[in-house]
C-alpha cells in the first residue's frame, strides 16, 4: 500500500448539457479509497487493466469539497433531489481528467466550515484522458 497522496482534484460540471463546464470547486484531501484508486490508475502499466481502474476510480468520487461560490452550491442542491445525471470533469493534476455522468448522492455542509461533504454516484461509462508526456513534465 502506498502513502503517496493525490493532489487537489478540480471538479467541473456541465449543468446545461451543452458541453460547457462550470468549475464547481476542489476536493483538497481525497479520502483513502479515492486516493488509492488514483495512485493505482497512475502507476498501472498494463493497458488491459486501465478500463477497470478507470471504473474503480469513478465509483470513488467523494470527499470534502470547497465549492467556488454560493450560486454553484445552490444549483447543485437543486439537482440532487431530482437525481439529475450530469456530465462531470474531474481533473487530477499531473495525471489527467476523468469524465463521466454522475448523480449527486450527497451534498451536505460540513459543520460550520465553508466546505461540503460531496459524494458522486456513477451514472454512465467513465473515460479518462491522461496527460501527454510533455504535459506531465510541465505540471
Amino acid at each position: 500500500m502506498t502513502t503517496r497522496r493525490a493532489g487537489e482534484l478540480i471538479l467541473a460540471v456541465d449543468f446545461t448539457g451543452s458541453g460547457t463546464f462550470s468549475t464547481v470547486g476542489a476536493l483538497s484531501h481525497p479520502p483513502l479509497a479515492l486516493n488509492a484508486a488514483i495512485v493505482d490508475l497512475v502507476d498501472q502499466a498494463d493497458p488491459e487493466l486501465r478500463p477497470v481502474l478507470v471504473h474503480v476510480l469513478a465509483t470513488r468520487i467523494a470527499g470534502r469539497c470547497a465549492i467556488d461560490n454560493p450560486q454553484i452550491a445552490s444549483a447543485l442542491k437543486y439537482c440532487m433531489p431530482a437525481r439529475i445525471a450530469m456530465e462531470w470533469s474531474i481533473t487530477i493534476p499531473a495525471a489527467g481528467a476523468l469524465h463521466a455522468l454522475f448523480v449527486i448522492a450527497k451534498l451536505e455542509k460540513a459543520g460550520e466550515t465553508a466546505f461540503y461533504d460531496l459524494v458522486l454516484q456513477l451514472a454512465g461509462k467513465p473515460s479518462f484522458e491522461g496527460l501527454q508526456a510533455e504535459d506531465a513534465d510541465s505540471a
